[in-house]
């Protein structure tokens, strides 16, 4: 009876429909919002033309139409899970799109130049897969240019959620400032900016990581091999 009854609730907050009842900013934790990108590139807010990191790497979906969206921008996915970055990398050549980049290594250590990305995305369940979550932040915050962005999205119901008060003090000592958010009972995408003449206190990184990076469709010199 309790399990046939959880089911139930699963079923009934899994609908879209549930959630635009329960707060105006739409459906938070809903089948289509997991699975489907169009809801996170809204939140998001991905521009044509600039270049973008995705940290964590984790929706094949998110990062195609993520490339095709900001073309003719370039879209670097980074991550500790090679498997994952194999088949993005695969899956955009198979669908002819040119500007993604793949490199494997630790969120913490990033093998790249400081003050080089108009935006680092962060998607749901990523942050629960950090071990040093405030080290992480302070890296994405170097490799972004003054007045990038950084977007953060989470869900109560994925593993490790980290609410927006920690996401917000650590973005604070890295240097950011909250910009914009978007709040609701189950999820939230938070968007942080880098301020002009921000102080850079971490010295410019562009050595190779710990792993061997996977290559792209597109070069990075000095990390990727073409």
């Amino acid at each position: 009876g309790a399990l046939l009854a959880a089911l139930v609730l699963l079923l009934i907050l899994a609908w879209p429909g549930t959630f635009r009842l329960l707060c105006r900013s739409g459906p938070a934790f809903s089948i289509p919002y997991l699975v489907h990108p169009d809801h996170l590139l809204a939140q998001h807010r991905l521009l044509p033309g600039t270049r973008v990191l995705l940290a964590g790497s984790d929706s094949l979906l998110f990062a195609l139409r993520a490339a095709r969206l900001i073309a003719p921008g370039s879209l670097t996915c980074a991550g500790d899970e090679p498997q994952r970055l194999n088949t993005i990398r695969e899956a955009a050549r198979d669908d002819g799109i040119g500007n993604v980049v793949t490199l494997t290594g630790d969120l913490n250590t990033l093998p790249l130049p400081s003050n080089s990305f108009d935006q680092v995305v962060v998607l749901v369940g990523v942050l629960g897969r950090i071990d040093d979550r405030e080290a992480a932040l302070a890296e994405m915050a170097r490799v972004l240019k003054e007045r990038g962005r950084l977007t953060i999205s989470d869900s109560i119901f994925a593993p490790g959620y980290q609410p927006t008060r920690n996401v917000v003090r650590w973005g604070n000592r890295a240097g950011l400032a909250v910009h914009r958010k978007i709040n609701n009972v189950f999820s939230y995408t938070l968007e942080m900016t880098k301020p002009l003449r921000a102080k850079d206190s971490h010295p410019v990184r562009t050595g190779r990581p710990a792993r061997s990076p996977q290559s792209g469709m597109a070069a990075w010199p000095g990390n990727l091999r073409g």
